[in-house]
C-alpha cells in the first residue's frame, strides 16, 4: 500500500463518538413559522444581503458548521466568479451590498459566520445545535446549524435556476431536522469533502444535492449525499461521494444492522457501475458518462474494512472508487495528493490477485481514465 501515514492515519474532524451529545438552541423560542410570518420579517429589511447567501450554503449542506460555511464560500466565489453578486433575484428587499460580503476574507471569517448564523436561527429561518463532545477529559462544542423547510424555500424563492435548486435536481426531505447525530455527521463530512476537493480544481466543477438517481430497467433508486459533475471535451465523469463510517448510535441501530446497511450501500455501487457499464456498450461509448466514487471515511482502518467488502466484485470496481478523509484533503492539498485508489494488485504473500489501496501517481491516474482526480 505504500507510504500512508499522513494524511490517512490522522481520522477525520467529522465523524462521530459515542460519547457525543446534542441539544437543539433556542429551543424555549423555536416555533412553528407560517410563511406570512417570514414575509412581513423580509420586508422589514431585517435579512440582509450576505445573509440569503449564508442561507443558501446551509441548505446546500443541511447540516453545516459556520467552518464548512467559510469553505462553501470560497467554492461558490470560484465556481461564479464576477457573476457572484447578480445571482440574487432583484426582488429581495434589502439587495444593497453590504461591506461583508465585498471583504476580500468573507470566506475564512468564521466568527462573524457564526454570529450572523446565530441571528437568522433567532430569527427562526434555521435550526442551531450545539454538540458536544467529551475528549481527553475536556468537553469540545461545535455549533451545527440545519436547514429548514422555511430556509429551502427562501432560497429557491430568492435565487431561483442559478441555485440549481429545480425539482429536478434539488430535493429538500423534511426529516432532515430529526435526523440521528450519527448519519448528520457522515453527511457533513461527505458534503464538507465535496467542496474541499473541488473548490480549485482545474474545471468549474458542478456540486449537486440530487433528489434521486434513477437507473437500470428496474427503475432502481439511489440517493446519493453529493455528486459532481467534471466536464471535458471529449467525456464527463459524475463522481458520487458518499460516507461510508463504521462508527454509529447503538442506541439506535445495532452492529449487525449498521454493517447490513453498509453492505447494502456497496451493492448499489456496483449495480450503477453495471448500469454505466451497459450503457456505454449501448451508446458505443459516446456522449456517455463515466461513473466515479469518492468515499469519505473515518480512518485508513475504515478504508481497508470497504477494500475487502468490494473484493466480491474486484474487477467492477478496478480504478473506479477512492477513498479520503476530510482532514486529507484540507491538509494535502490538492485532491490527488489525499486519496487512495482501489486498485487490483498482486498479494504480497501469493501471487492471488485482489483488490487493494494504492496511492495513485499523476501517469495512473491518466491511465485509468481518472483525470478528474488531478484537479
Amino acid at each position: 500500500m505504500g507510504d500512508t501515514k499522513l494524511p490517512f492515519e490522522e481520522g477525520c474532524e467529522y465523524s462521530y463518538h459515542p460519547n457525543m451529545t446534542i441539544e437543539l438552541n433556542f429551543a424555549e423560542k423555536q416555533r412553528n413559522v407560517s410563511p406570512d410570518f417570514v414575509d412581513r420579517m423580509l420586508l422589514s429589511e431585517d435579512v440582509s444581503y450576505t445573509d440569503y447567501f449564508l442561507l443558501r450554503a446551509v441548505v446546500f449542506f443541511r447540516f453545516a458548521t459556520a467552518e464548512m460555511v467559510a469553505e462553501y464560500i470560497l467554492y461558490f466565489r470560484n465556481f461564479y466568479g464576477s457573476d457572484v453578486n447578480k445571482l440574487l433575484m432583484p426582488n429581495v428587499q434589502n439587495n444593497e451590498i453590504d461591506a461583508f460580503l465585498q471583504e476580500e476574507k468573507f470566506d475564512k471569517n468564521e466568527d462573524m459566520i457564526r454570529y450572523r448564523l446565530n441571528r437568522l436561527a433567532r430569527k427562526y429561518l434555521l435550526l442551531s445545535y450545539s454538540v458536544m463532545e467529551k475528549h481527553d477529559g475536556e468537553n469540545r462544542l461545535r455549533v451545527v446549524y440545519c436547514c429548514t423547510y422555511m430556509s429551502y424555500s427562501i432560497v429557491r424563492s430568492f435565487f431561483g435556476d442559478y441555485a440549481y435548486f429545480s425539482d429536478k435536481i434539488l430535493g429538500y426531505e423534511r426529516f432532515y431536522s430529526v435526523m440521528p447525530l450519527y448519519r448528520m455527521m457522515e453527511e457533513m463530512h461527505a458534503s464538507r469533502i465535496a467542496v474541499l476537493a473541488f473548490t480549485k480544481h482545474r474545471k468549474k466543477v458542478l456540486l449537486l444535492r440530487e433528489k434521486e438517481m434513477v437507473y437500470g430497467s428496474t427503475k432502481s433508486r439511489i440517493h446519493p449525499v453529493m455528486t459532481a459533475k467534471v466536464e471535458y471535451p471529449d467525456k464527463s465523469y459524475k463522481i458520487l461521494i458518499e460516507p461510508v463510517h463504521y462508527s454509529f448510535d447503538e442506541r439506535i441501530v445495532t452492529k449487525s444492522e449498521h454493517e447490513e446497511q453498509i453492505l447494502a450501500h456497496i451493492e448499489e455501487y456496483y449495480q450503477l457501475i453495471n448500469h454505466y457499464r451497459y450503457m456505454k456498450k449501448k451508446f458505443d461509448g459516446q456522449n456517455t458518462e463515466r461513473i466515479r466514487f469518492l468515499i469519505a471515511t473515518e480512518n485508513l482502518e475504515g478504508m481497508k474494512k470497504i477494500v475487502r467488502i468490494m473484493n466480491n466484485h474486484m474487477e467492477k470496481f478496478n480504478e473506479k472508487v477512492f477513498f479520503t478523509t476530510d482532514y486529507a484533503v484540507k491538509n494535502a492539498g490538492s485532491l490527488k495528493e489525499s486519496v487512495l485508489m482501489a486498485k487490483v494488485v498482486k498479494s504480497r504473500v501469493s501471487d492471488e490477485m485482489h483488490l487493494g489501496l494504492v496511492r495513485p501517481t499523476e501517469e495512473s491516474l491518466l491511465a485509468s481514465n481518472n483525470d478528474w482526480v488531478i484537479g
